[in-house]
């Protein structure tokens, strides 16, 4: 039997003591035997550490201390690691039952992944599922055009070590709020992201979380990215290019065409979880276009991975 890859997994917190036991049983509760799990707590004051410490004989380590934010946490935590495959989960985020095994099998069976990314699922505070939308097939254009309207899900997306190191080892906490997009964006100039269409990982949608407290510093964050890649030659030729082909697919796509034709034939509108409301809304409009928009305003904000 072919031996199952170590895995590196960080959760960073602060002040999240009502919500981290779910992420920590989300993975341990998994089962999965070869397995780096490390807490970084950001020294809470909410009572956050002896939630983890009823924990700490199944973790590979945990600390409470102070910390600069939210991905020095996590860099922090990768430090403490020395795992084959790796990824983190924001401690209001959890892992779906298997998803520890399906990630090992993936990179497991194809050597020449690097990088895998899942569905974007959705779950409200008391951990009821709220949304699950169709994963994007990314490139690296697809990653910065402003013609894509969600982001990468951080908390379904895991990568080998060594495709870290090559893209510099670390997240850049020069981005405060965007790091993760920072970090997705070097991914990218070094492997093709592969998108697996199962979900992975839930995010959970909680009132007051920084994703959108602190959105228009999260859109800041995501442009400086953006000037920065397109500094490369020939990169903004090859954006504008992309560009046009996701304006083209959108122009033409069948399934919003249906939707119109279903609409003029009379059909309900659809009951959908609406994050600016926190909660479930019947939306005429679910084109491809409008839904992609509705997600990436939720979605968009928490790629930062940012606690609450």
């Amino acid at each position: 039997m072919t031996e199952l890859p170590s895995i590196a997994l960080v959760t960073p917190n602060y002040n999240q003591a009502h919500l981290i036991r779910g992420a920590l049983e989300s993975v341990l509760d998994q089962g999965y035997p070869n397995l780096e799990y490390v807490v970084i707590d950001g020294a809470s004051t909410d009572g956050s550490a002896d939630a983890i410490r009823e924990y700490s004989d199944r973790l590979h380590f945990w600390i409470s201390e102070p910390d600069s934010g939210h991905y020095n946490a996590v860099n922090k935590g990768f430090e403490k690691t020395t795992g084959e495959i790796m990824g983190y989960l924001n401690s209001d985020d959890t892992l779906l039952p298997g998803a520890l095994g399906t990630v090992a099998e993936i990179f497991t069976r194809f050597p020449e992944i690097e990088w895998i990314t899942g569905s974007h699922t959705a779950i409200d505070s008391q951990g009821r599922p709220v949304a699950v939308t169709l994963p994007d097939v990314w490139s690296r254009w697809h990653t910065i055009s402003r013609k894509v309207h969600r982001f990468i899900p951080q908390e379904s997306t895991f990568w080998r070590r060594s495709l870290w190191e090559r893209a510099g080892g670390g997240l850049d906490e020069a981005y405060p709020l965007a790091a993760d997009y920072e970090l997705w964006t070097r991914f990218a100039t070094h492997a093709q992201l592969h998108t697996v269409f199962a979900p992975l990982g839930c995010f959970r949608f909680v009132e007051g979380q920084r994703s959108v407290a602190q959105r228009d510093g999260y859109w800041e964050d995501v442009e400086r990215v953006r000037r920065k890649v397109l500094e490369a030659p020939g990169s903004a030729r090859a954006l504008r290019v992309a560009d046009l082909g996701l304006t083209v697919t959108d122009v033409i796509g069948l399934r919003r065409l249906r939707r119109k034709v279903n609409r003029a034939l009379g059909a309900p509108a659809e009951i959908v979880f609406v994050p600016e409301a926190m909660e479930f809304q019947r939306v005429a409009d679910r084109s491809s276009g409008a839904l992609g928009r509705r997600m990436f305003r939720a979605f968009g904000g928490r790629a930062a991975g940012g606690r609450s």
